[in-house]
């Protein structure tokens, strides 16, 4: 569904994303992990189109991307929720999922015409149902917790009826209780919807607990990739990022 062919960035003289090739299976729960300043976030928004590759290509369901601006990758179906949720904060869940409905359907026209329109108000109330918050449904973003804001964020990601879908640190910032939700949650909607999933997380028992395959950045380049279990035991990775937690996790 997803793959990734020799990509390479720069900043500078920076080499943040170096030589990256990674295949991403249709319908697959997979991690990416590395330490603070590994490329993870780097490759997220070369992926997405927000950032321009220097070398290799990006191709999704066999398309390339490479060029695309991010409303067109969007458009092609792939589809991201940030670790920094940019919400509405006067916006309900039910108007903000209407409203990002209105706008990749009809462009900027979508949001000066009718709203809510209904056809937006029937998918946003699917994904209201799917994300389990018809209790907050009407609240406004701003008085939501942390955790709540997370899931409208990926809401308005899910309205665009993505094949697949990037969690950048779905579950930064959360409690013990409102993490393990997000983690049921996000195994729930891979497994109800069929959606390709790719995270990136820096929780070791939640990547270990749920992703199919994990992939270790280190200085822009992959480190390992695998099962959880091989890479868990892998020695250059518990050298270069997992270290002294190695046993803890194991």
């Amino acid at each position: 569904m997803l793959s990734i062919h020799n990509v390479s960035k720069s900043f500078g003289g920076n080499h943040v994303i170096q030589g990256v090739s990674l295949e991403f299976a249709r319908g697959s729960l997979s991690a990416i992990i590395g330490p603070n300043g590994a490329g993870k976030t780097t490759l997220f928004n070369l992926i997405c189109g927000t950032v321009r590759t220097d070398r290799g290509d990006i191709l999704l369901d066999g398309t390339s991307l490479r060029g695309l601006p991010p409303r067109m990758v969007a458009a092609r179906g792939l589809a991201r929720a940030f670790q920094v949720a940019s919400l509405f904060p006067t916006f309900t869940p039910l108007e903000s999922f209407s409203a990002a409905m209105a706008s990749s359907h009809l462009g900027v026209k979508g949001l000066l015409s009718e709203f809510p329109r209904r056809q937006s108000l029937d998918r946003a109330h699917e994904v209201i149902e799917l994300l389990e918050l018809g209790a907050v449904a009407h609240r406004p973003v701003a008085q939501l917790s942390h955790g709540d804001q997370k899931m409208v964020d990926i809401g308005i990601a899910l309205c665009l009826s993505p094949s697949v879908l990037l969690l950048d640190e779905p579950t930064a910032g959360m409690g013990p209780e409102e993490r393990w939700h997000m983690v049921e949650t996000v195994q729930r909607l891979w497994k109800t919807t069929g959606l390709t999933v790719l995270f990136i997380e820096h929780d070791m028992d939640i990547v270990f607990s749920i992703a199919q395959d994990v992939t270790v950045l280190s200085y822009g380049a992959i480190l390992a990739r695998g099962a959880p279990a091989a890479v868990r035991s892998d020695p250059a990775v518990v050298t270069a990022y997992l270290g002294s937690h190695a046993e803890e996790i194991a």
